[in-house]
């Protein structure tokens, strides 16, 4: 029997440079400009192995955003565990949610690419909306907890949530444009201030 171990690793790295140059170059020249011969030529990889692993230049752009995705899924679950208060849970995973976006920059873009894709694609729109339900349950119920344990005034949480993804996901939206680095300490702890505290003296 042929021993296949040995091309397993070299078959991921493949399969993760092909992910990682289509990446770059959506971020960078936008999805609808890159074509999968591009991402083969500059992966160094042939046209065919690209279509091997991803049945076309959707399929990448839905694999990349699941990457990101399961990586906020797995700090989000963590803070959840922990014994912190409401409020520590809420800033620790506004600082997750931003620090993935900080870590992979390409991928907010490739947030919002999939954002004005989705009218067009229902398995872009189904993923987008899975990817935001899952986003508000996580938050949401954080918020619940804080209201149950008396941190919190009785809100409506779902909406509550919407205000602290919404500013998360303007600030992210811009430095993505522009390119700047993020602060996400900074940005953690302005969003939750607010949230807290409001604006007024």
């Amino acid at each position: 029997m042929k021993d296949n171990s040995s091309s397993q690793p070299v078959a991921t790295e493949r399969y993760d440079a092909i992910l990682q140059t289509a990446e770059s170059l959506f971020a960078e020249k936008g999805y609808q400009n890159v074509s999968t011969e591009e991402i083969a030529r500059t992966a160094g990889v042939s046209k065919g192995l690209v279509h091997y692993h991803f049945s076309n230049k959707e399929e990448l752009l839905v694999k990349i955003l699941e990457r990101g995705r399961d990586s906020l899924s797995t700090q989000l679950d963590f803070i959840e565990e922990t014994d912190e208060t409401a409020k520590s849970k809420i800033r620790a995973a506004v600082k997750a949610y931003l620090d993935v976006a900080s870590a992979q920059p390409a991928l907010t873009r490739m947030a919002l690419i999939a954002f004005f894709e989705a009218p067009y694609s229902e398995r872009l729109k189904s993923l987008w909306l899975g990817y935001l339900e899952e986003n508000l349950n996580a938050f949401s119920g954080l918020i619940d907890e804080g209201i149950a344990k008396g941190e919190f005034e009785p809100v409506d949480s779902k909406l509550t949530t919407h205000f602290v993804i919404g500013m998360a996901f303007e600030v992210l939206r811009v430095t993505a444009l522009q390119q700047q680095p993020l602060d996400t300490n900074k940005i953690a702890d302005e969003i939750t201030r607010v949230i807290f505290h409001g604006i007024a003296r």
